[in-house]
Order: C-alpha cells, then sequence, then structure tokens
C-alpha cells in the first residue's frame, strides 16, 4: 500500500480500563502501512466531586453511596446501582455463573448482572439469549442464499424446518418416494429416509440400505438358530424358542426355492447342515430354507471294531508263539552243535588210547 497523494486514515479504537493507569503506552500497526502510532493514556481517577454524604442514597436502591455519579456499594450488595444482594457468596463466585465452561463472562456479548446474563443486541436489532448469551438467531446454514432456505426459523444456530420441509438448512421438501423399496418400504427399515434420500445404519449400501458388505456372514451367525429349529440340537436346544423364533422364520424343504446364498456348516453333532436365508424387512429378520436330511458320517461299527480287537490279539499270540518257538528251536540246534562237537572229540580220544 503506497498511495501517490497525501491520505488521510482514520482509526476506531476502544480502550478499557479496569484500574487506573498512569502512562501506559500502545502501538498501532496497521496491516501493509510502514508508519505506526504510539498512544500514551493516563486516567483521572481522583475526580473532584461534591457527592452527597448519604451512604444509603435512593440512587443506588439505599445500599450505597454516590461517588462522581456511580455508585459505590455496601458491603454484600453489587451492581452498578447497588440492585444486587450476594448474600454469603462473593463477586468473584457471581461473575463465574455467568461463564461458560470457565470462558469469556456471557460470551461477551451481555453483562453479568446477579450472577446472571442480560444480553446485548445484535446488529440487526435482534437480541443474543440463552444462560450466557451464547445464542442468536442469525448464524444458521443457508440454502441459496437463504437463511435456512427461508422454509424455516433459525434458532441458537440450528434451523426449525416449518412443517413439510426438512434438512440441515430446511433445503428439501418432505418426501419418501426416493427411499421406498420394491415391498414399499422405507430403506428396508435399516435407515431413515431425509431430504429423499436413504442415510443407512452402520455397513449398510446406499440407494436403499439393502446390502451390508461389512456385515458379519449369517451363515456363520445363525448357525446355531439354524441347528436348534431344524434338528433340536445345539446350544440353544432348550431355549430355541426365546433365542431365535423372533429373528428367524424357518422351513424344512427337500430344496430350495428362494434365491440367496447357500450355506453349508458343520453342527455340533459332526453333521453337515445346508440352508439359505433371506434377510426380510428389518436388521435381524431372516426367512431361513433348511434342507430336511443332514450329512453325518456314519457311526463306526462295533463287530467290525470287536472282530478286529480279536484278531489282533490272536495274531499278536501267534506271533508271540513263533517267536518263543523259534528261540527254542534256536536253542535246541546249538546244543545239539554242541553235542556233535563233545562226540566228535570222545571218539578221537578213544582212537588215540588204542
Amino acid at each position: 500500500f503506497n498511495p501517490a497523494f497525501p491520505l488521510q486514515i482514520y482509526f476506531d479504537v476502544t480502550v478499557t480500563a479496569d484500574t487506573c493507569v498512569e502512562d501506559k503506552s500502545f502501538t498501532i500497526r496497521p496491516l501493509g502501512i510502514k508508519d505506526t502510532l504510539t498512544v500514551t493514556l493516563s486516567s483521572n481517577c481522583e475526580c473532584d466531586c461534591k457527592d452527597p454524604q448519604d451512604s444509603h442514597h435512593p440512587h443506588c436502591n439505599g445500599t450505597g453511596r454516590v461517588s462522581c455519579g456511580i455508585c459505590s456499594c455496601s458491603e454484600g450488595s453489587i451492581g452498578q446501582f447497588c440492585e444486587c444482594s450476594i448474600g454469603e457468596k462473593d463477586e468473584v463466585t457471581l461473575r463465574a455463573s455467568c461463564q461458560r465452561d470457565n470462558g469469556t463472562e456471557c460470551e461477551g456479548r451481555g453483562d453479568c448482572v446477579c450472577g446472571r446474563c442480560q444480553c446485548h443486541t445484535t446488529e440487526s436489532g435482534s437480541s443474543y439469549h440463552g444462560d450466557f448469551c451464547e445464542c442468536d438467531d442469525e448464524h444458521c446454514e443457508k440454502f441459496q442464499n437463504k437463511l435456512c432456505g427461508g422454509n424455516g426459523k433459525c434458532n441458537c444456530g440450528s434451523c426449525e424446518c416449518f412443517s413439510g420441509y426438512e434438512g440441515s438448512a430446511c433445503q428439501c421438501k418432505v418426501s419418501e418416494e426416493g427411499c421406498r423399496t420394491l415391498n414399499n418400504t422405507v430403506c428396508y427399515n435399516r435407515g431413515t429416509c431425509k431430504c429423499n434420500r436413504c442415510e443407512c445404519k452402520g455397513g449398510y449400501q446406499h440407494p436403499r440400505c439393502q446390502k451390508c458388505l461389512s456385515c458379519l456372514d449369517p451363515c456363520q451367525t445363525k448357525l446355531n438358530c439354524i441347528e436348534c429349529l431344524g434338528f433340536e440340537s445345539g446350544p440353544f436346544r432348550k431355549n430355541c424358542s426365546v433365542a431365535c423364533s423372533k429373528s428367524i422364520y424357518h422351513e424344512m424343504v427337500d430344496k430350495f426355492t428362494i434365491q440367496s446364498k447357500k450355506c453349508q456348516q458343520k453342527d455340533t453333532e459332526g453333521c453337515w447342515i445346508k440352508y439359505k436365508l433371506d434377510q426380510l424387512v428389518g436388521e435381524d429378520h431372516y426367512k431361513a430354507e433348511i434342507i430336511k436330511q443332514r450329512d453325518c458320517p456314519e457311526p463306526p461299527s462295533v463287530i467290525a471294531i470287536i472282530g478286529g480287537s480279536i484278531a489282533s490279539v490272536a495274531l499278536i499270540g501267534i506271533l508271540m508263539l513263533m517267536l518263543i518257538k523259534l528261540l527254542i528251536y534256536m536253542k535246541d540246534i546249538k546244543e545239539f552243535r554242541k553235542f556233535e562237537n563233545e562226540k566228535k572229540k570222545s571218539k578221537w580220544a578213544e582212537g588215540a588210547t588204542t
């Protein structure tokens, strides 16, 4: 910013002094201009006023005296006109009650009077409101450059839509046409219709919340119910009607008639169960078709086991006998050979003597 001709610039500066000040300075540095302006302030706290001597002046609600036109309150009273009786509380406690989350007093939009916020008016002439003056009715979402789309009322930063409109900015006419499904439900009861569009519950997919790609496989999660409903076995056998009848409507069939994913799972008895699940309206409501016959492994033959055991014992016995006989035979051969050797030695000795 470099004006080519002399230019006079005006600044509006507001300074608030909580206490008396003397020779306090601050500097103004406008963006884009090299020049600075240093302002030095001093306050005249000792006014030469002709004050009335009444310590219970009517101007101060009878609980203070007038000092240079300002009420100086007696102990136990505060306020511009000493209108607040603080009782056992002190002024710090009353002012703290005007602060939200230990923040700014009355959000900087009002005055704390007797521990309650008195809100200022906005630039447009309306008033801030709320316990801490935190609300205004001018900063709601806009649609087509209109506050709340012109179809609602702004209240504390949120749009309150007129009848027949919805949306964060009241930008939509109330309609469920775009959310209707083939069976005439709204989003299959797995979401809500807002602005003529389904907002699905966790995992279900647009446009009408029919499929859930991130949900657990129902073939796994419903196995125990299928086992108890179809074959009266499994963990839910004793309370099957309570645990499963509300979520699964089932039929026992010889072959499938519904078009859905085929499930094949092994139950607690080691049998394979074949079934199909068709998700109905809602999150946990299914129609199930269960094949009547389970594929179970054949139980072992007791006769075969006993016969095999006997045969194994007999075979082991025969082998043991053969082993013993072989050892005896080998021992006999050894003894016979020893006898033969002794016999030969005896004949040689007789020949030598002759």
